[in-house]
């Protein structure tokens, strides 16, 4: 059967007909649904999210879907981000040469327009900027973190607010 918008999908309406009623209006359950692939963030969360305390009322649907779903942690894809072969750094190193990493140090503080130093501790974040992640909360102590002489960096856009709180730092 055709469905109004012209695709043959009667599984999906028999599927969305047995979400519990509380989904059947929910995008994000009928995006599950749908879904050829599910992903989180991690593997521990896709796991979390397979039980009451953490799937949210989603948690059955979840596990019916569990064969598509796979957490990815933070999205790290470990031979694309492997230091030893990764030619966007400065220097390439592995453990056994893991001091040729002040190269990339250099690089980060020359870039950023930081001073070139070894005696200071340089914090460095890649994040999307938003509240949920307590960006707003850890915006004074970095303040005080590159006050008392501390160097930061960080790589991300997200909140227009907290975009500005970290500009200024």
């Amino acid at each position: 059967t055709r469905s109004p918008g012209g695709c043959r999908c009667s599984w999906k309406a028999e599927a969305v007909g047995a979400l519990p009623a509380s989904h059947r209006d929910s995008l994000l359950a009928l995006g599950i649904l749908a879904a050829d692939e599910i992903t989180t963030v991690s593997p521990t969360y896709a796991r979390e999210i397979l039980t009451p305390s953490y799937g949210n009322g989603l948690d059955g649907l979840l596990r019916s879907r569990a064969d598509r779903l796979t957490g990815i942690l933070n999205g790290l894809d470990t031979r694309s981000w492997d230091p030893s072969s990764d030619e966007a750094l400065a220097q390439r190193y592995d453990v056994a040469t893991v001091e040729k990493r002040r190269a990339n140090r250099k690089a980060l503080q020359e870039e950023a327009g930081l001073e070139s130093r070894t005696d200071v501790p340089l914090l460095g974040v890649v994040t999307r900027l938003d509240w949920q992640k307590g960006l707003d909360v850890a915006a004074g102590p970095v303040r005080r973190w590159v006050e008392q002489g501390g160097q930061f960096v960080m790589l991300g856009t997200g909140e227009r607010s907290l975009e500005h709180e970290y500009a200024l730092l």
